[in-house]
């Protein structure tokens, strides 16, 4: 049996009583992997079954390491300096590392997670090593060392080995937890005899099966298999603190694990490879997986491309700063900055790198669009602030919005547009290395460096630089500050503008959607035509009174036809919906103005027109003139030039107005353009007067001479040559026939705008949709595995229970069903297939035959495929192929399933395409071309989806999904062709 060397209680206080939090203790094993050269360590946390499994892909430990080092406390990395025991293993695959655990004792840290532990460790194969590549797994209860009077060579360790990386079983690990109970039971004689039962009763809860945890762990280091290597460390239970630090007080705000374990690695720069990566992932009980740090969480080097601003670069041993600094979308510029204390002496903290960047805190600022600006702002809430990186590892706890140790906040209260800077709007890195640093010492219990002189200086550097940086490049008038003056500025009238444009395009939408509901309102009500019939009855009594009351003469009976005509136009005037110009249309208003129009049109043919024609024929009626006369040609002469008349008057109107608004126009450019050639003959003037002042003999002023001219052109000049060249490309496009003008390119813009907006809900649902499937598959597997034993047993039970025996007939029988539902997740799960493979079209047919032979026999339907889609032969991911016909086939079923005749779905093959058809109602004609849009479904209760995401899935790999036109009796037919290459390259543009 393996020994602890030192005494029981010391065990305890060097590891649980020390350690401040969970997320230290947490932090601390992330710093053993790292020390063990780990790339990956990976925890996950499954809160319904109080199991905690922490797993590295280090180089992992034999048998005699894990009894001579991980078994063994002590200060081994000082030890290592001075040569008294040999050095750990390095990797020599990757840099050396520097030691982390200064102490020896950090592992002690687990203990504080939970009070049974199972560590799994085995050996890396590693160049010109005899590593033993055997599995060793022991088992710790922690509670043992907490118990009085126990010395600590009374308690074994109970220790197995495995070969060829086979993991422990259940019984296995029940051996190893019997040990330790038996252990428990010799050395407790002093402990209160509740106490004892207490202790081995919790022990007993310490049953798990490390081979079906393994089955359900997600991707991550492996022991098990021929490459398997690293150390696991399993927890169970997890002390309840956890659940209290995985919690936030809201959607935005970290968790107490999430701020001291987020960032763990510096991975915020492209140019920097971090060392390991660090991941902690919570599984609830319905399968949702929540990432609580990992890469989507924190900063990437593409979010310090998108801030306003960036500033990077190096201090020096006298704390001056030399680097660069970008505002907004200016190139960025080198920038120095100096540390007046360093002029006379150099820093004791030594020289460190520095990499940040700034996100304005209002949006219309920034030059982030609101999706880009609302995911950052997502992150810097959740993670914002200064991080220290001391060989790739972060120093806690800076970095942490409650640890704002430059006093940023403090300075802002004091003057937020003087300062400038704010913890919460900024991110970033600042590096210190053993070597250039070592001044700079952590404290024992992880609570950031102590405050010596070192410490004073590099804060007093920072300080300094942040402040500088404010003056120089943010306060109005400062050196460097006008990119960013007149940047903010332009940023917040074009906010402005925006607000203002989106208030009154809401209105208009806002118009329209009350015109179209009124309009269908009426529709409905029928009142086009009571309003066509109380014209028609009030037109008939103004002939009837005209023509009694005296002879009516040819100009009197223009006016009346004239007057008909104008009322039945008033008429078409009421019910016709005209589209707003210059503003774009949501889906749900271009569906319903549509429908306005198709209405429109039949009541033209059906109502406006005939009643046209009706008055007509009842004034010539009532006029007495035959419809063959002259006079009555004469009479609608007349009455059509009294028309033209009107028309005549509009348009002279709108072109009088028109020829207004551009004389006002013209003499607003001329204005425009006269003060502008002033301005700079003004400037090119006193460019010239200070050419003559120079004395013609000193040529020392030509290089300060040029940077003037560079300056006054490229500030004053050309801003206001691209000004004028815009107005006249506004002027001309508005002038030119067949040229979109400004409204119609903005309506344009904006319509796609809106749009965009809208599917975002949707294309989110589709996410989630897919993450619920992976989801779904993994629990499936899981969960599967876990029947599958249980049903092993029951089956020993039901050999000798003929009761039972059915029972568990009828259980096996569902089992097997559900069991080979979940083989059909396989094709479609993309991480499998990285890259494509070959599918025949008997593969296909053969999945969709399995996944709805149920529902096909269920309904009667017959699924026939051909020799010739058989034989079909492609390269491609089955992700992007299965569910294309999965999607295709359940449409069909559905709309055969209601069909009293002949119900076939068909897969073929013509002209080299795939075809997927039916003997179903058939495709609407006015259905067709809207079936591939999102949303649009005749389903009830569908989403709309399936087909637009087959569509576009199938786009993406160079196929075409088309519907067949429409044929009455024929059902429906769905096409999906190979895109040849240009046809490809085309859609991509």
């Amino acid at each position: 049996m393996a020994k602890i060397r030192v005494r029981a209680r010391t065990v305890d206080m060097l590891g649980r009583q020390q350690i401040a939090s969970l997320p230290t203790a947490i932090s601390e094993l992330f710093k053993n992997a790292h020390d063990a050269y780990a790339r990956q360590v990976v925890v996950d946390f499954y809160r319904h079954d109080h199991l905690f499994v922490l797993r590295d892909d280090g180089l992992g430990m034999t048998p005699e390491e894990f009894l001579d080092r991980w078994l063994t406390l002590g200060t081994e990395s000082k030890l290592v300096e001075n040569n008294a025991v040999v050095p750990p293993p390095v990797d020599p695959d990757q840099k050396p590392r520097p030691v982390l655990g200064e102490k020896g004792i950090g592992r002690l840290a687990v203990a504080m997670l939970g009070p049974h532990l199972l560590v799994l460790t085995r050996a890396k194969s590693v160049s010109g090593k005899n590593r033993s590549r055997k599995l060793s797994a022991a088992f710790i209860n922690w509670d043992v060392f907490q118990l009085p009077a126990v010395d600590l060579d009374q308690i074994d360790i109970p220790m197995l080995e495995t070969d060829r990386g086979r993991l422990p079983t259940a019984e296995d690990v029940r051996g190893l937890v019997q040990k330790s109970t038996d252990n428990l039971r010799q050395i407790g004689k002093k402990v209160p005899k509740d106490e004892l039962e207490r202790l081995i009763a919790s022990l007993k809860q310490f049953d798990l099966d490390p081979q079906e945890v393994a089955g359900f762990l997600p991707d991550g280091p492996r022991l098990d298999g021929p490459e398997g290597y690293g150390t696991h460390f399993i927890i169970r239970p997890v002390d309840e603190i956890l659940n209290a630090d995985l919690r936030s007080r809201d959607d935005d705000t970290a968790s107490p694990l999430q701020k001291f374990l987020i960032g763990f690695s510096d991975t915020m720069s492209s140019s920097y490879t971090a060392p390991i990566r660090a991941e902690f992932r919570e599984h609830s009980a319905e399968g949702v997986v929540d990432e609580k740090i990992g890469p989507s969480e924190f900063f990437t080097p593409s979010d310090f491309e998108r801030a306003d601003h960036r500033f990077t670069g190096r201090f020096d041993e006298h704390g001056q700063f030399v680097g660069k600094v970008r505002i907004y979308d200016e190139k960025p510029s080198r920038y120095v900055a100096a540390w007046p204390p360093g002029a006379t002496r150099e820093t004791r903290c030594g020289p460190f790198e520095i990499d940040f960047a700034y996100m304005q805190g209002a949006q219309s600022e920034s030059r982030l669009d609101p999706l880009q600006y609302a995911e950052l702002s997502r992150k810097l809430n959740l993670a914002g602030g200064l991080y220290i990186y001391r060989d790739g590892i972060r120093v806690l706890p800076y970095g942490t919005p409650e640890f704002d140790f430059l006093e940023i906040e403090y300075r802002r209260s004091k003057g937020a547009g003087y300062y400038f800077f704010s913890h919460r709007r900024m991110f970033g890195a600042i590096r210190v290395t053993r070597s250039h640093n070592s001044a700079l010492q952590e404290k024992a219990g992880r609570e950031g460096f102590r405050q010596n002189g070192a410490y004073r200086d590099f804060k007093d550097v920072l300080e300094n630089f942040l402040v500088q940086l404010a003056a120089d490049f943010f306060r109005p008038g400062g050196t460097s500050s006008e990119p960013f003056v007149k940047e903010k500025a332009e940023l917040s009238r074009k906010e402005k503008l925006r607000r203002k444009r989106e208030k009154e395009s809401k209105a208009i939408r806002g118009k329209l959607a009350a015109k179209i509901s009124e309009f269908l309102t009426d529709l409905k009500a029928g009142r086009p035509s009571e309003d066509a019939e109380r014209i028609r009855s009030e037109f008939l009594q103004s002939l009837e009174t005209a023509t009694k009351s005296r002879e009516v003469s040819r100009e009197d009976a223009a006016k009346l036809v004239s007057s008909a005509v104008r009322r039945v136009n008033d008429l078409r005037s009421m019910y016709q919906i005209s589209r707003p110009r210059g503003v774009g249309l949501p889906r749900e208003l271009e569906d319903g103005l549509a429908a306005c129009d198709h209405e429109y049109e039949c009541l033209e043919q059906s109502l406006f027109g005939p009643l046209q024609r009706d008055m007509e024929t009842a004034a010539t009626a009532f006029l007495r003139i035959s419809p063959t006369s002259d006079r009555a040609h004469e009479v609608l002469r007349l009455t059509y030039e009294a028309e033209s008349h009107v028309v005549k008057t509009q348009i002279d109107d709108a072109a009088a107005e028109l020829r207004e608004e551009a004389a006002c126009l013209a003499q607003r450019v001329e204005t425009q353009v006269s003060s502008m050639l002033a301005e700079v003959e003004r400037l090119l003037a006193n460019f010239v007067v200070g050419l003559d002042e120079i004395p013609s003999d000193d040529g020392s002023h030509a290089s300060g001479l040029h940077h003037t001219w560079e300056s006054l052109v490229v500030a004053e000049i050309r801003p206001r040559i691209a000004q004028l060249e815009s107005l006249g490309a506004e002027i001309r496009s508005a002038a030119l026939t067949g040229v979109p003008t400004a409204a119609e390119v903005n309506e344009a813009i904006e319509g796609e705008l809106v749009e965009l907006r809208e599917s975002q809900v949707a294309q989110f649902e589709l996410l989630q949709l897919g993450l619920a499937i992976g989801i779904i598959q993994h629990e499936f597997r899981g969960c599967v595995k876990g029947l599958r034993a249980s049903l092993s047993k029951l089956k020993r039970w039901a050999d000798t229970n003929p009761q039972l025996g059915t029972l568990y007939g009828d259980i096996r029988t569902n089992f097997d069903h559900l069991d080979g539902y979940l083989g059909l997740f396989t094709p479609l799960t993309r991480r499998l297939y990285r890259s494509k493979v070959d599918i025949s079209g008997g593969e296909i047919a053969n999945f969709v035959i399995e996944l709805f032979s149920e529902r096909l026999k269920r309904h009667d339907i017959n699924l026939h495929v051909t020799d010739e889609f058989k034989a079909v032969r492609m390269r491609e991911y089955p992700s992007s192929v299965y569910p294309c016909f999965v999607n295709l086939v359940d449409n069909s079923i559905y709309w055969l399933s209601s069909r009293s005749k002949k119900r076939e779905i068909r897969l073929d093959v013509a002209d080299g395409d795939l075809l997927v058809s039916d003997s179903g109602p058939g495709v609407k004609l006015s259905d067709a071309d809207r079936i591939f849009e999102l949303g649009f479904t005749r389903k009830p209760g569908g989403r709309g989806m399936g087909l637009y995401i087959s569509r576009e899935i199938l786009k993406k790999i160079g196929y075409e999904l088309s519907v067949a036109p429409p044929m009455r009796g024929e059902g429906a037919q769905f096409r999906i062709r190979k895109l040849a290459d240009s046809e490809q390259e085309q859609q991509k543009t």
